[in-house]
């Protein structure tokens, strides 16, 4: 099931390539828009700059053609003007009262196009004596800018794209293929191969996800090891407790052993007799509900060699001269010693206590 939505899913260097190539056709295309504008403008200032340059000397040459209102040697000086700049769209000559002198339009422009007007005074020592208004059309311009916008585009795409690969190809050598031996290894770990140790190298925080992992197996291998001795140990205890309850079988002693709240946890055969308690009625109870004992001469009760055991800590042993009564009364003249059971430490577990009928 994890392998196949592994599979579904989209690998890391596809994702960062897609990301990247989107990144850079959105660059270009904000790179195009934004050379665009400032091409625009930095053209039409030319253009106006040149017209500011070109309109001052037509000005001079026709100014005493506009005194004199010399409409003829005005359109001529418009044609000659024209048949050199052939980005003019028009040009007019008027007086200083705005009447038309001399006007010129070139034939076969769209209408649409647009225009930028650039107006001049033809005046002497301070006095105004005409306007001379020309319109360029901005065609020319638009067309160059959206080639020089399509050149830049298409370089700065190759560019980026190159670019692209260049990181793409860094991402996969420093990242992508480290991560891969990462993802290979714990692969390995799920199916329970904890010998190789993983060396990837990388960047330091690559580096340091390999150590974890490494980490990781050791941690692995050292609670596999400690299962392992769980179960030697579990084992070797079963065949103990297997031994010692058929030992325990076999004598011919009464024996119980309860834990340290007195209660029975076992009882062999032989106890089982003299109690008239079988050892899975008996399991659960305490000690001196199952085994009554008294003084035989007084009758009183005995004090519980497993409570003595317990808070003593010692092997301790009664007299013969007491009485086990039996479940169903039957009465039993018996020998009792009782004993503490320690763990390693020392720390008393539980009581063990014989019966010697």
């Amino acid at each position: 099931m994890l392998k196949n939505d592994t599979q579904k899913r989209v690998p890391l260097m596809a994702q960062l390539l897609l990301i990247m190539v989107a990144a850079a056709l959105l660059v270009s295309f904000v790179a195009g828009e934004v050379t665009r504008q400032f091409g625009k403008k930095a053209y039409i200032g030319e253009m106006l700059n040149h017209s500011q340059r070109m309109v001052s000397l037509i000005s001079a040459s026709a100014l005493e053609a506009v005194i004199s209102e010399d409409t003829p040697l005005l359109q001529s000086i418009v044609k000659a003007t024209v048949r050199e700049e052939p980005d003019i769209q028009s040009v007019r000559f008027v007086n200083e009262r705005g009447v038309p002198l001399a006007s010129w339009s070139r034939s076969g422009v769209n209408e649409s196009s647009e225009t930028v007007t650039y107006t001049e005074d033809v005046s002497f020592e301070n006095d105004l004596y005409g306007k001379i208004i020309v319109n360029w059309n901005t065609d020319r311009i638009h067309r160059q800018v959206d080639e020089h916008v399509l050149w830049l585009r298409l370089w700065s795409t190759l560019i980026l794209l190159l670019l692209t690969v260049i990181i793409t190809l860094a991402v996969l050598k420093v990242t992508v293929r480290p991560l891969s031996k990462i993802h290979r290894r714990l692969q390995q770990l799920s199916e329970g191969n904890l010998e190789t140790q993983l060396k990837v190298n990388g960047s330091r925080e690559i580096y340091a996800l390999s150590e974890s992992v490494n980490a990781l197996c050791q941690a692995m291998v050292e609670n596999k090891r400690h299962n392992e001795e769980l179960e030697w140990a579990r084992l070797a205890l079963f065949d103990a407790k297997e031994r010692a309850e058929i030992t325990l079988h076999s004598i011919g002693d009464a024996v119980i052993t309860t834990d340290s709240e007195e209660t029975v946890e076992y009882m062999n055969p032989v106890a089982e007799d003299l109690t008239g308690w079988s050892l899975e009625e008996a399991r659960g109870q305490s000690f001196s509900s199952i085994a009554t004992v008294v003084q035989e001469d007084s009758r009183e009760p005995v004090g519980s060699l497993v409570r003595i055991a317990l808070e003593q800590g010692e092997v301790s042993q009664l007299n013969t001269n007491n009485l086990l009564i039996a479940r169903d009364g039957t009465e039993y003249s018996i020998e009792e010693s009782g004993a503490p059971i320690r763990a390693q430490d020392g720390k008393v577990l539980g009581a063990v206590v014989v019966f010697r009928n």
